[in-house]
């Protein structure tokens, strides 16, 4: 009996130490915190857009990928429409079917029409006369479009439903918005 109490004493105290100990990490974390609270605050609104709300985008766009071949960074987003979620359904595509799509469509334009921007790469664009600057690619049941501009590269997954001479003017006005805004440093 004395032996039970003693085990319900120790669990007792290790409880009140553990309750200590996790409100002083509360204080060190808001402590340090804080000054971060307004961005992580906004990190979490636009995910998993990566991009503001306030930007808005063609209806038709399932995924894009832009790239700035000078500063090496990118901005990839697999649900670039407002208040759109990734649902599994016969009309749309899973998130991991759109990154593999764009994931193969980036490969395959990369090193043949496109330079590499990943150093070292022996990939270089296949021998023209000239440097293209756009290309397309329709499926079944998507369409792919990717442009070159300046330091910029754009890779850009379309429903079926957008019509073939609508998606270079998409595209345009999509890296025109992307590239515009201060808030995305590309």
């Amino acid at each position: 009996m004395l032996h039970e109490q003693m085990n319900l004493q120790t669990v007792k105290d290790k409880k009140v130490l553990l309750i200590h100990i996790v409100i002083l990490f509360e204080k060190q974390v808001v402590r340090f915190w804080r000054p971060a609270y307004d961005s992580l605050k906004n990190v979490c609104r636009i995910c998993p857009r990566n991009y503001p709300e306030y930007i808005t985008l063609d209806s038709n766009l399932l995924g894009f990928l832009l790239i700035n071949k000078e500063t090496c960074r990118c901005l990839c987003s697999l649900c670039p429409v407002n208040n759109q979620t990734v649902v599994d359904t016969d009309d749309n595509f899973s998130s991991d079917q759109r990154k593999e799509i764009l994931e193969s469509f980036y490969k395959k334009i990369t090193g043949s029409l496109f330079t590499s921007v990943v150093e070292g790469s022996q990939t270089g664009p296949l021998e023209f006369s000239h440097q293209p600057q756009e290309t397309y690619i329709v499926g079944e049941a998507h369409k792919c479009y990717a442009m070159q501009s300046g330091p910029y590269q754009l890779f850009v997954l379309f429903t079926d439903s957008i019509p073939t001479f609508a998606m270079r003017s998409v595209c345009h006005k999509t890296l025109a918005v992307l590239t515009r805004d201060k808030c995305i440093q590309v």
